[in-house]
């Protein structure tokens, strides 16, 4: 095995080159954040190359692998985009699959999944969660909070020209030593951008308990109500989908959240009808119809559950 490391201006950048399947299993462990991996030769011939270009906001990565890759990842904290220039893969989140291809697809943060790929050539972009929960804070209203991806969602075709644009741009500026701090660090901002265009994501409030690894299947039962609640959805469906029976999911958001799953579902909801009328036009939108997109069919019991948890009126918040 040799390394050689690369040299941009800042961060932690390397490269690693082998002829050993079981060195790969460990380099390709420890990138994904110590996962249960193995690599498989295919052929007699094998060989890998793992390098990484880049600071911890923002890393452009690059795996060539001559050897099947599995495995399980546990917890990974880098909110990762992956394409294949050759080869291909699937990931398992259990209640879904995704065929990776040439086209951009993500890799779950916090939550467990498996990967099973074949021979490859892929590139990868690691996003550091600090970084790009900060610059998600210009999309929504509120402090840095875990951004959660829909992960079952495919990426936007109308603008996968500006990340492919973004990418190239980050990849110029990594590999220019020359390259200003200010101008790299906007490149950086441009993709993290890009990202959250590419995806549907929701960003919410998550306990630092929920974000543990031993609490994973209650966060992935929460992120389901986040990203279905506009749907006729329940807790026994999140605790189906997160691999947990019904009840011990109210057990643990009552323990962490103090809080029903049914009263969580209810307040993204509020949430949701919140946001509504705060976009909404005086002229045009109006509260009966507001509650009644969000399942609220008795505008009297709404208003008060509205009043109870925002301090003020529904109508009061349309007319801001």
């Amino acid at each position: 095995m040799q390394h050689s490391h690369l040299t941009p201006a800042e961060g932690r950048s390397f490269e690693t080159v082998g002829t050993d399947p079981r060195v790969a299993s460990a380099v390709y462990a420890e990138a994904l954040g110590g996962a249960d991996l193995r690599v498989t030769p295919v052929s007699e011939e094998f060989t890998f190359r793992y390098a990484s270009l880049g600071n911890d906001r923002v890393a452009l990565r690059t795996s060539d692998c001559a050897g099947s890759l599995a495995g399980d990842v546990h917890h990974l904290r880098d909110y990762v985009v992956a394409w294949f220039r050759a080869g291909a893969g699937l990931l398992d989140l259990d209640r879904f699959r995704r065929r990776g291809s040439t086209l951009p697809f993500l890799l779950p943060a916090e939550r467990r999944f498996s990967v099973d790929f074949t021979p490859h050539r892929q590139n990868l972009v690691h996003f550091g969660p600090a970084f790009l929960e900060d610059v998600a804070t210009e999309f929504h209203a509120g402090p840095p909070q875990p951004v959660s991806f829909d992960h079952e969602a495919d990426p936007d075709s109308g603008l996968l020209g500006r990340w492919r644009t973004a990418v190239s741009d980050a990849t110029a500026a990594f590999l220019e030593a020359a390259t200003a701090p200010l101008l790299r660090f906007g490149v950086e901002l441009n993709l993290a951008r890009a990202l959250l265009a590419l995806f549907p994501w929701r960003a919410w409030d998550v306990p630092l308990v929920l974000r543990k690894p031993s609490m994973a299947k209650t966060r992935l039962a929460l992120d389901f109500l986040q990203h279905h609640a506009h749907e006729p959805v329940t807790p026994a469906d999140a605790a189906r989908a997160a691999g947990l029976h019904t009840r011990s999911l109210q057990l643990a958001t009552q323990r962490h959240l103090g809080v029903s799953p049914s009263t969580y579902l209810r307040n993204v909801r509020l949430d949701r009808a919140r946001t509504e009328l705060l976009r909404g036009d005086p002229g045009r939108t109006t509260v009966g119809a507001v509650a009644r997109e969000w399942g609220f069919g008795n505008l009297g019991r709404f208003a008060a559950a509205y009043q109870a948890r925002f301090a003020e009126k529904p109508n009061q918040t349309l007319r801001r």
